[in-house]
């Protein structure tokens, strides 16, 4: 023994072995460094991602609270607006009054008795609620405030149900009732069952009496009943906007749990997920003997694998709040900044919300990489609108957002939105495409919404909606009377889809006359009109934006198509028909088919069917449309370009596309014979059209012809068709065809 320890400082004073021990020992240190960074990785991943799903519950609860309480509203400001003296069944029979979240509404009376429900909008015997909660909190002269149950079985609906109620008031602020909205719980609570294991996660909604009204996953037990949090640990993080990350101890199970206080609603969302304090197959013994027998790879690959990982998370946090396409902020920075003004309480704030008009066109005509590089150009038109300490973000797809702050008034705000849509609606050269694109932005002022992230971005969107049916490349200021007008266009959307169905359409028939020696009927024009049961006809321009919008043009076109075939097909003389077809109808092969269907189904003849396009549709969707233009005009169907000289007129769609006919625009025609001198005479337009489609072996139409002096005017420029009021206005087939039937001559049918 003593030999061995006189042994020990030679051998300790080899080179070797001394850097051996000393590269064993670092190896034990950082394994431990390693052991104890890995511990805390995974507890800061789980924390990031116990507050990421309660962010997103939170915004989701939120949304559906929000949701439910603007119906409510909504139902008591009709209920005041009809001087308290409601038809409630009818009022609760509404489209808007039920959606996917909620069970029922109903509406009680002053004495606690159920008036009428989605369940039961006459219910066959009463129903008395007056013993219910949310009921007694509004009776007497109580603040107006929203009140939210625990859940209860529905008297009405049968089903268990958390219920959202706002008081009613007579007109002298008296007590009048109750407007109840019913919503499952387990609605209130679903977004997290699609995007967490409820066996490892659980979330409650939890009123400020400490009761759960909605829970799922771990604890989903509690609901209805008080909310048990466990034994306090340790607070973990604290956010600006009151929301904690705590450790909590639950029947021995380490949890991390965040709570939110849902303002200013009575509510608060509780989200926990288990705590993972393992530390992995390689720690432990096992760990630190492996590190030491390879004591100089660990240090370097150790090392190695901090950098990447330090370097990686930089990385991430970058990537999350960034747009990668465009190096703009993201949706979660706006959110942010949102909610970070909203705690500053911000003087002059503006959100102006940007959508690339046609862009879906764009990308499905020259591809993705072409789009990829028109959203580039279309954020470098953006930052060149706005100034250098404007926030800009790109929401995803073709929609964008500017935050700025020092915008204190309407006529300010609308300088800006006028310059973003001007720069926007410039062409594009990328590549060697010349593009079409455009704008449509919504703006909204801090001072005029609710003053929180939620509220001004609802508002901006409604601005935004209003702007894209005006007819895109414009902006909108947001006002309260957006509202309503949102309103009315969704019950106008709802109707037109039921429309076609209820045959509530109609065509109306224009004639067209050839002015080859003498006016002569050639055909007709149809032209669709709704005849609503309650308001009667409503203009083409009210619903037909609407309908292309919603997909709902195509189901239009395809009937307007097939009817205005069968109507025309027994007319004597080869009589032919024209049908105006929108850029949506040419999706896929759409056209094509919708065409053929009608013929087929209505035995015309090819010839005898002209459809009518736009220069625009040329332009925006050039390659997608020639091929099924070129398509119809081999079957014999002939092809018309509306509203020529209107839109970007071009020699080069001319000679390109397969065109038989160019329809002179109304706006020309009115202002033949002007005042030669004041440059508003239209005949030497009128007249380098019709040379210039004779030269290229075009037909012309004049439309709008609505006076003597015009036709002769036309004649003499030797256009080849006419259209216009002089002869007929638009009528019903039996009005329109029975003129046809005198043998054509124009004074016959004016």
């Amino acid at each position: 023994m003593k030999q061995t320890l006189r042994r020990l400082p030679h051998f300790a004073s080899q080179p070797m072995i001394g850097f051996s021990v000393i590269v064993i020992a670092l190896s034990w240190a950082a394994a431990s460094i390693k052991t104890e960074t890995d511990i805390a990785a995974r507890r800061q991943e789980a924390i990031v991602e116990v507050r990421g799903y309660a962010g997103l519950l939170e915004q989701d609860v939120i949304r559906a609270v929000e949701e439910v309480d603007r119906t409510l509203k909504y139902v008591r400001r009709s209920y005041e607006r009809s001087g308290y003296k409601v038809d409630w069944a009818q009022l609760l029979n509404e489209d808007f009054t039920v959606n996917a979240r909620t069970v029922q509404m109903a509406a009680i009376d002053a004495s606690g008795n159920m008036i009428s429900s989605t369940a039961q909008l006459y219910p066959q015997k009463p129903i008395d609620l007056s013993d219910r909660e949310h009921f007694k909190y509004h009776v007497g002269e109580k603040p107006d405030r929203l009140f939210i149950s625990l859940p209860v079985i529905g008297r009405a609906s049968g089903k268990s149900s958390v219920q959202f109620t706002r008081r009613l008031a007579n007109s002298d602020g008296s007590f009048d009732g109750v407007i109840v909205a019913s919503i499952a719980p387990d609605a209130m609570v679903a977004a997290f069952a699609k995007i967490n294991d409820l066996a490892k996660g659980g979330v409650a909604v939890i009123g400020d009496d400490g009761f759960v009204r909605a829970a799922a996953g771990i604890g989903a037990e509690l609901q209805g009943k008080p909310y048990r949090s466990g034994k306090h640990v340790a607070v973990l993080t604290t956010r600006s906007d009151g929301s904690q990350v705590t450790e909590v101890d639950i029947d021995s199970q380490r949890r991390f749990m965040t709570t939110k206080s849902l303002h200013p609603f009575p509510l608060r969302v509780v989200t926990s997920m288990a705590a993972d304090n393992s530390r992995g197959p390689l720690n432990g013994l096992s760990y630190y003997i492996v590190a030491a027998l390879f004591s100089a790879s660990t240090i370097i690959i150790g090392y190695g694998a901090y950098r990447r990982q330090k370097q990686h998370v930089h990385q991430i946090a970058a990537l999350a709040h960034t747009d990668v396409l465009t190096g703009l902020h993201n949706r979660l920075q706006l959110q942010i900044e949102l909610d970070h003004a909203a705690n500053e309480v911000p003087s002059g704030l503006i959100i102006h919300l940007i959508d690339l008009d046609h862009f879906k066109d764009v990308n499905d005509t020259y591809g993705h990489p072409i789009g990829d590089k028109l959203l580039k150009a279309a954020a470098e038109r953006i930052r060149s609108s706005v100034r250098d300490a404007d926030l800009i973000f790109r929401l995803g797809g073709d929609e964008f957002a500017v935050m700025q702050f020092g915008v204190e008034s309407r006529d300010a705000a609308a300088i800006v939105a006028n310059r973003l849509c001007s720069n926007l609606c410039k062409p594009y050269q990328l590549d060697s495409y010349h593009i079409i694109s455009g704008a449509s932005v919504g703006s909204a002022l801090w001072g005029d919404t609710d003053q929180d992230r939620i509220s001004i971005l609802k508002c901006a969107d409604a601005a935004l909606y209003k702007s894209k049916a005006l007819g895109r490349g414009t902006f909108e200021i947001y006002g309260v009377e957006m509202d309503d007008a949102i309103a009315s266009r969704r019950r106008m959307e709802i109707e037109l889809r039921s429309a076609l169905d209820n045959q509530e359409l109609e065509l109306y028939y224009q004639p067209k006359y050839s002015l080859a020696l003498e006016p002569t009927l050639l055909g007709f024009e149809a032209l669709v009109r709704w005849k609503h049961p309650q308001r009667g006809m409503i203009p083409p321009l009210e619903f037909i934006g609407i309908a292309e919008e919603t997909g709902l043009i195509v189901p239009i076109g395809a009937w307007v198509l097939e009817r205005a075939c069968r109507d025309v097909q027994n007319l004597t003389d080869n009589l032919t028909v024209a049908v105006n077809v929108s850029a949506v109808q040419f999706s896929g092969a759409g056209v094509v088919d919708a065409v053929l269907a009608a013929l087929s189904a209505s035995g015309l003849e090819p010839h005898r069917l002209e459809i009518e396009i736009t220069e625009t549709m040329l332009i925006r969707q050039n390659d997608r449309v020639a091929l099924q233009l070129e398509d119809l005009r081999k079957r014999g169907i002939r092809v018309a370009l509306d509203d020529f000289g209107t839109g970007y007129s071009s020699l080069g769609y001319l000679h390109s596309y397969p065109v038989d006919t160019l329809k002179i625009d109304r706006s020309f025609v009115s202002r033949i014979g002007a005042e030669k001198n004041s440059g508003k005479d239209s005949g030497p337009i009128i007249r380098a059209i019709v040379a210039m489609a004779t030269e290229l072996g075009l037909t012309t139409v004049a439309e709008g012809v609505e006076t003597a002096e015009q036709l002769r005017a036309l004649t003499d420029f030797q256009c080849t068709c006419v259209q216009g009021y002089y002869f007929s206005p638009p009528q019903p087939a039996a009005v329109a065809f029975s003129k046809a039937n005198l043998g054509g001559r124009a004074r016959e049918a004016a």
